[in-house]
C-alpha cells in the first residue's frame, strides 16, 4: 500500500524526474495518499519560512490508528523554533522533531543535491537529515498538522526482515553521518 504512495518521492532515476524535480514551486511539501492535512497547513509553514528566510518548515504529525485514540508523540505548544543547522541536526537526531518530510515544507533547490534512496523503507529517515545539512536556516513548529494514518496490512509496518534491514541500513548510514560530519561531540 505505502510503497505506492511514495512513488513521487522516489521513482527511479530511469523512469523520468520524480516527484521534487516536477515541482514548480519555491517550496516542495509531500502528502501520502492515504493520510490528510490541516487546511492551514501550508499556509502557515509557508508564512513562517518566508517571514525568516528558512529553507526547511517542519511541524509535528499526529498518528491515527483504527481502532485506538490518535497519538501525539510530539509537544502541541505551538511554539516556533529558528535553528542553524547543528540545533537541527541534534532535534532531527533525538527524535524531538521527526523526520518525516510529509510534515514539512523544503526549497525545491535543496532536491538538487538530496535525493530519496530507491527501494527501500524509511526513505524519509534517510533524506530528513540530509536536507537538513544542506539548508542554512531551519524552522519548526510544535503543531501537528499532518493526520499520519495507521493501516495494520500497510507495507510499512510489515515486520519481515526487508523492514528491520532497512532500518538498521538508513540508522547505520545516520551514525556514519554523524560521525564524519564532526559536528557533535560525544559529550554532546
Amino acid at each position: 500500500r505505502r510503497r505506492a504512495q511514495s512513488a513521487a518521492r522516489r521513482l527511479p532515476s530511469d523512469r523520468g524526474p520524480r516527484g521534487a524535480e516536477r515541482a514548480s514551486g519555491e517550496y516542495v511539501g509531500f502528502v501520502d495518499s492515504d493520510d490528510t492535512v490541516d487546511a492551514d497547513m501550508y499556509e502557515t509553514l509557508y508564512r513562517i519560512a518566508s517571514e525568516n528566510n528558512l529553507d526547511l518548515m517542519y511541524s509535528n504529525s499526529v498518528r491515527i490508528y483504527e481502532n485506538k485514540p490518535p497519538k501525539y508523540t510530539h509537544s502541541e505548544s505551538g511554539e516556533i523554533f529558528i535553528m542553524d543547522v547543528k540545533e537541527a541536526l541534534a532535534m532531527n537526531f533525538k527524535q524531538i522533531m521527526n523526520s518525516s518530510v510529509c510534515t514539512m515544507i523544503a526549497r525545491k533547490e535543496l532536491f538538487e543535491r538530496v535525493k530519496f534512496p530507491e527501494d527501500m523503507r524509511f526513505e524519509d529517515r534517510a533524506t530528513a537529515y540530509r536536507l537538513i545539512n544542506g539548508s542554512k536556516k531551519i524552522g519548526y513548529i510544535r503543531k501537528s498538522f499532518y493526520r499520519y494514518y495507521q493501516h495494520s496490512d500497510s507495507f510499512i509496518h510489515r515486520r519481515d526482515w526487508a523492514y528491520y534491514y532497512d532500518y538498521a541500513k538508513v540508522d547505520r548510514q545516520r551514525m556514519m553521518f554523524l560521525n564524519e560530519s564532526k559536528l557533535f561531540t560525544k559529550e554532546e
